[in-house]
């Protein structure tokens, strides 16, 4: 779409999504200055919704930049309304009759756009897309340096401080853009008032934390929906949080955020599940957020309420508000919900399983422990204890015994006492190994339904090998184990090796394994992971290392992938 396309029109509105940010604010004001430049004389730049700007730094913004924007709760039907950084029909944008409409946004698409469009997800700021749109029509963005900055602040708070920036021109406009250095300091320092800060805090020391999905919810008090994400962001920055949902309860609604860092868990599809039938949301795959309507919201709440012997005269406030405590559990088991449906997805229809075999497959601790201790009484050093061989392995046999002989590699006998465990290993390396309970009863399953499977394992090839044809030889058809031709997990060197032996796509396989080196073994070849808890790791230690689909007996990996 050109911008020159706008010029036939002579009664325009450009409108900002509700509670309008920088990215909208900038955005607004670029197309407006265009119009305005061209000899536009009946234009408005507005925004909607609940609420005028409240957060300092946007009010800042509009007063240093000489921005003309206008808060309205009505509009008479313009020739054309221009919605910039969102969408027509959105939940976050107060909806305007007009006789044309134009969409120029980044975000993903989520409603049915008009003719006359420009959307460009992959950008990381509208500000960027309108930057552009200008050049096109041969204007110089950086000769008004008003609007440079704005453009460029926009762009900054969008992509969180330029950290999440892709695309060559959000490169560009970071770089080359020419801003008012002083302003751009003056609205980084007017972020929050000490009212916000209060909210934010206490908001922060309220939150609830799902450990079996690395999930935080976080309930503020009423406040711009700006700080919903300012504290979205400072979560998401939690190592043990993949996704952040933080809300407001407002008198007409649920105002709320939604942060995700994992691509199997989109915050826009999260967003969008969390209100389905009750309001409306979007946004990117990592920031979105969205609105749910007190008038849909109080029936189905009143069911969950009911679902979960609850009275809702109880659950009320004096205010006649409801008890935070209920609602955040009515949006956690949302949450959670599309969370668990997401990750059934990843795993259902699979044609090929690989599985680990130290700790998922095999318990072979009590025969490492013994061949760990064989190796260091023989050469004079102390022995270590079971759950210390527990902890030690997962990194191939080397890494092992780096970790069980005092001093590693620095010890001078580090390699005679290595050579004489990889012997003693290799002769007894199933004098007290055996499949898990249940173990053999899923690989009979899992072969009886045509599923093809492998194991990769940081073991030594030679007795992985020999654990295979004594143990598994009639249920799994590949086995690899540590070679010198074969970089060894966590790398995906073993995990293509296996796809190709056993002749799968590798979005038809899955990844099994008890470990953090299974977890970033089954990230780094691009597969979904199941982590066991039965083997060398517990549960809380797979969570702290990413783990996102947990099972406690074997059976459970059947029903996963729909084979139960």
């Amino acid at each position: 779409m050109k911008l020159s396309t706008l010029l036939q029109y002579e009664q325009i509105v450009i409108q900002c999504h509700d509670n309008p940010d920088a990215d909208a604010l900038a955005s607004g004001y670029g197309i407006y200055q265009y119009l305005k430049r061209n000899g536009k004389t009946n234009v408005r730049l507005v925004y909607g919704g609940p609420y005028a700007i409240q957060k300092s730094n946007l009010k800042l913004m509009v007063e240093e930049l000489d921005i003309p924007i206008d808060y309205i709760r009505k509009l008479t039907p313009p020739e054309l309304l221009i919605l910039v950084d969102c969408q027509y029909g959105q939940g976050n944008v107060q909806r305007f009759e007009a006789e044309n409409v134009v969409v120029i946004d980044h975000h993903q698409v989520s409603t049915e756009l008009p003719e006359l469009h420009e959307v460009r997800s992959q950008m990381g700021a509208c500000s960027t897309i309108v930057w552009d749109l200008l050049e096109q029509e041969g204007i110089q963005v950086n000769e008004d340096q008003n609007l440079a900055t704005a453009c460029y602040y926009g762009l900054m708070t969008d992509t969180n401080n330029f950290t999440e920036l892709s695309q060559d021109l959000d490169r560009r406009i970071r770089d080359d853009a020419k801003i008012d250095k002083e302003l751009i300091t003056r609205f980084r320092n007017a972020n929050l008032s000490l009212e916000e800060l209060s909210i934010a805090g206490e908001a922060l020391i309220n939150y609830d934390y799902s450990e079996k999905y690395r999930l935080a919810l976080v309930g503020a008090k009423p406040c711009d929906p700006n700080i919903l994400g300012l504290i979205s962001d400072l979560v998401l920055e939690v190592d043990v949080v993949d996704q952040v949902l933080v809300y407001s309860v407002l008198p007409f609604g649920i105002k709320y955020s939604v942060r995700s860092c994992i691509s199997e868990i989109r915050a826009n599809r999260l967003a969008e599940a969390l209100c389905e039938g009750i309001g409306s949301g979007g946004g990117h795959f990592i920031k979105a957020g969205g609105f749910i309507q007190r008038e849909l919201f109080e029936p189905a709440f009143a069911r969950f309420v009911e679902r979960n012997h609850g009275v809702m005269e109880s659950v009320r406030n004096a205010d006649g508000t409801y008890q935070l405590d209920w609602v955040n559990q009515f949006l956690k088991e949302r949450v959670e919900s599309f969370i668990r449906e997401e990750n059934e997805k990843l795993l259902e229809n699979k044609t090929s399983v690989i599985f680990d075999l130290d700790g998922t497959l095999l318990d072979t601790l009590e025969d490492l422990y013994r061949a760990v201790n064989a190796a260091l009484v023989a050469n004079g050093m102390p022995e270590r204890t079971i759950d210390e061989v527990r902890q030690f392995v997962g990194n191939g046999v080397k890494k092992l015994m780096e970790r069980a002989i005092p001093e590693g590699l620095e010890n001078p006998g580090f390699e005679e006492t290595y050579a004489y465990f990889r012997q003693y290993y290799s002769e007894h390396c199933k004098e007290h190994t055996a499949p898990y309970e249940g173990i053999m009863e899923l690989l009979q399953k899992l072969k009886a339904k045509g599923i093809r499977t492998a194991i990769v394992s940081n073991k030594m090839d030679p007795a992985v090998k020999i654990l295979h044809r004594e143990l598994f030889a009639d249920v799994i058809d590949v086995a690899l184990g540590e070679s010198e031709n074969v970089r060894k997990k966590p790398a995906r060197d073993m995990v293509d090796e296996a796809l190709k032996e056993l002749g799968v796509d590798r979005k038809q396989a899955i990844y099994v394994g008890d470990s953090d080196v299974d977890i970033a073994t089954a990230k780094n070849g691009d597969l979904p992971c199941i982590s066991v808890t039965w083997g060398f790791r517990d549960s809380y230690f797979l969570l702290q290392h990413g783990a996102r689909c947990l099972v406690d007996q074997p059976s459970d990996i059947l029903g996963l992938l729909g084979l139960s």
